[in-house]
C-alpha cells in the first residue's frame, strides 16, 4: 500500500477536523515521550534540585518543537503523500502494519547489536558503549519509548516532510515524487546519526571509529525509519524504532552483560 493510497492529503488538509484530532494524538504521544523519563531525572536529582528546574525548562522547548513539527507533519504531509494514516485506520488494518514494522525495528536492532558486539570482540570499539540506562532494563524502556516517539515526530513526520516538500518545490513538481522523497529521507537520516554523537560522547571517547560507526548505524536506521514513515505513516515509524531501541537498550545488554568486556572476563 503506497502512501498516496493511505494518506490522501489535501492542500489545506492542516485545518480539516481530522488533522486536529491527529495533532491531539500525536501532541499526545509527545508528552508522554517527555513524562517517559521523569523517573529518571527523578532518581537523580539527589545530585541537586537544579537538575529538576532544568528538565522543565528542556521539557518545555522540547514540546513547543514537538508541537512545531507535528504542525508541519500535518500541514505539508498531504501534500507530498506523507502523514500519519494509522491514526485514523481501522485496527485490523493497522495492527498487520504495525506487526511488521515491529518485526523491522528487531530485525534491524538485533543486527545492529550483533554488529557492534563484533566490533568491540575486535577490539575496533572501545568496550565501553553501554550507557547508565542499558545497564539498567527500566530505565533501558523509558529511554526506548521517549527516543523513539520523540525523534521520529522531530525527524521524521517534521524535519523529513519539510525536506521533501522544499525538494519537490525545487524540481517545480505539484507532488513530491520518489526522488525527492528519498533525497529528503537520505538528508534528514543524516541529520539524525548526527544527533547522535553527543550521546555516544557521554559513554565512551569519541574516536574516528566510534564517530563513523555512530553515523553509518544510525543513518541507516533513519533511512529504514523514513521509508517505512513514507510507506506506512509516522506510527509505523515510531514502533519501528521503539523496536531497535529495545534490542539495543534492554535485550542485548541483558543477553550479553553490561559490557563486552564484561562478558569476556566472565562478569
Amino acid at each position: 500500500m503506497g502512501a498516496v493510497e493511505v494518506h490522501h492529503g489535501h492542500r489545506n488538509a492542516a485545518s480539516h477536523p481530522a488533522a486536529w484530532n491527529a495533532f491531539a494524538a500525536l501532541m499526545g504521544l509527545y508528552l508522554l515521550a517527555l513524562l517517559a523519563v521523569l523517573p529518571i531525572v527523578a532518581a537523580r536529582s539527589s545530585q541537586g534540585p537544579s537538575r529538576l528546574a532544568a528538565f522543565g525548562v528542556d521539557a518545555l522547548v522540547a514540546l513547543l518543537l514537538g508541537a512545531l513539527a507535528s504542525w508541519l507533519g500535518l500541514w505539508l504531509g498531504g501534500r507530498v503523500g506523507l502523514g500519519a494514516p494509522l491514526l485514523r485506520a481501522r485496527p485490523e488494518s493497522a495492527a498487520g502494519v504495525l506487526l511488521s514494522a515491529v518485526c523491522i525495528g528487531l530485525g534491524f536492532g538485533a543486527f545492529t547489536a550483533v554488529s557492534l558486539w563484533a566490533l568491540q570482540a575486535l577490539s575496533l570499539l572501545p568496550g565501553d558503549l553501554w550507557s547508565e540506562a542499558q545497564r539498567t532494563p527500566w530505565k533501558g524502556i523509558l529511554v526506548s519509548v521517549s527516543a523513539a516517539i520523540k525523534e521520529e515526530i522531530l525527524l521524521r513526520f517534521g524535519l523529513m516532510t519539510l525536506l521533501v516538500w522544499l525538494f519537490a518545490r525545487l524540481t517545480r513538481r505539484e507532488s513530491a515524487g520518489p526522488g525527492a522523497v528519498w533525497a529528503g529521507n537520505v538528508v534528514a537520516a543524516l541529520l539524525f546519526g548526527a544527533a547522535h554523537l553527543p550521546a555516544a560522547a557521554s559513554v565512551t571517547t569519541l574516536t574516528a571509529a566510534v564517530v563513523a560507526v555512530a553515523l553509518v548505524f544510525n543513518a541507516i536506521a533513519g533511512v529504514i525509519f523514513g521509508w517505512l514513515y513514507w510507506r506506512r505513516g509516522i506510527l509505523a515509524a515510531i514502533v519501528a524504532h521503539f523496536s531497535a531501541d529495545i534490542v539495543l537498550q534492554v535485550l542485548f545488554p541483558l543477553v550479553v552483560g553490561a559490557s563486552p568486556g564484561d562478558a569476556k572476563s566472565g562478569g
